[in-house]
């Protein structure tokens, strides 16, 4: 039987995987596979209210620390998306809500979030807007990683939630930094000027060189 750890990892790594998949079809295209994965899969969609316990997040005091936890705890949106290091907009987006319900000073504590949250958290975190910020959410949430809240809003759903607090920063890119070399300055060798008794044979050499030369076209 394979470890919960084994099992999130899968579990992260069919994300990933869907969500390349998917990224690059229109948003229509995108409906029918996943309809059609779902219908093949036999997966049965279930709404917040009905969600299993397995499913649902524990309790934030309840939650044990996370392997690719941030060593400090993140005080602001731009802190903690130097530790996580999202890849996408899709993934930024998740970041915010994740921050948002978890991180944020009280005042600013939600659970669901809006388009207009994602341009105002993607300019503190100075993370590229991307061209059409308006279907972000609804293409996060087309990749399982949020439910709609109604009236334009979104909700981090486990998926979601489990990708930000276990699975970034991925281990390709921990890799990627780990195995980068680091370049040595090399030290450049100075050009010494060169001496007057050395230039002053240089001359006399092409001195020679011309009177020879001369003298072969007169006998020429």
């Amino acid at each position: 039987m394979p470890s919960a750890s084994n099992e999130i990892d899968q579990e992260l790594a069919a994300i990933r995987a869907l969500v390349d998949a998917l990224t690059p079809l229109s948003d229509a295209a995108r409906q029918r596979a996943v309809d059609y994965a779902l219908r093949t899969l036999d997966v049965q969609l279930v709404s917040i209210g009905r969600r299993t316990p397995s499913a649902v997040p524990a309790p934030e005091h309840e939650r044990a620390a996370p392997p690719n936890a941030p060593t400090r705890a993140a005080t602001d949106i731009r802190t903690l998306r130097d530790q996580k290091s999202p890849r996408s907009a899709i993934e930024m987006a998740a970041l915010i809500a994740y921050y948002l319900s978890e991180l944020a000073p009280e005042d600013d504590r939600r659970d669901a979030i809006g388009t207009e949250d994602l341009r105002k958290y993607f300019r503190q975190a100075n993370y590229p807007l991307p061209g059409a910020i308006q279907y972000t959410l609804g293409n996060a949430a087309s990749a399982g990683f949020f439910e709609s809240a109604g009236r334009g809003q979104y909700r981090l759903t486990a998926v979601g939630y489990n990708l930000v607090a276990h699975g970034l920063p991925s281990a390709d890119d921990a890799t990627v930094r780990a195995r980068r070399p680091v370049r040595k300055a090399t030290k450049k060798t100075p050009r010494v000027a060169p001496t007057k008794k050395v230039v002053k044979k240089a001359a006399a050499r092409s001195s020679a060189a011309r009177k020879g030369g001369a003298a072969k076209k007169r006998s020429g």
